[in-house]
């Protein structure tokens, strides 16, 4: 079972559902990819722990229509660290893109956070990328839809 749905519904060839989800409320972390963090399923989200370096919880290949308005949104909370930067970012490579506004903070309890953005062409990967010395951060109900 993968984390992300992909729903493309065609009524008269328009364009009609983009989602991208994952609740996060059953262990589907070896479906994302990281860089320089590991990520563990628990009760009903995912505790993104430092391992090294600037930090990348992420998904490539993803199908993004040129031109679409997005809306991601998910919480976030402290861990083991606290008020911790997490910046989003898409594009083309997990690395490489353009961040979404102003990074988020972690705080002591779940806050919703949502941001829009419009694909360009190449845009197929979206991560969540932070730079802290030691700890975690919590994520859960990760959600993109056009």
């Amino acid at each position: 079972m993968q984390p992300f749905i992909l729903a493309t519904l065609f009524e008269n060839e328009d364009f009609v559902v983009h989602s991208v989800s994952d609740d996060m409320s059953v262990d589907l972390t070896s479906d994302w990819s990281k860089a320089d963090c590991t990520a563990a399923f628990d009760t009903d989200h995912y505790e993104i722990t430092r391992t090294a370096g600037t930090q990348s919880f992420y998904q490539s290949g993803l199908t993004f229509v040129n031109g679409t308005t997005y809306t991601v949104s998910f919480y976030i909370k402290d861990g083991t660290a606290s008020g911790e930067t997490i910046t989003l970012m898409v594009g083309d490579t997990f690395y490489d893109g353009e961040a979404l506004s102003e990074p988020v903070v972690s705080t002591g309890s779940y806050v919703k956070h949502e941001f829009n953005f419009t694909a360009g062409v190449g845009t197929t990967a979206f991560s969540f990328q932070s730079d802290f010395a030691a700890g975690n951060y919590e994520l859960k109900n990760f959600l993109i839809t056009s």
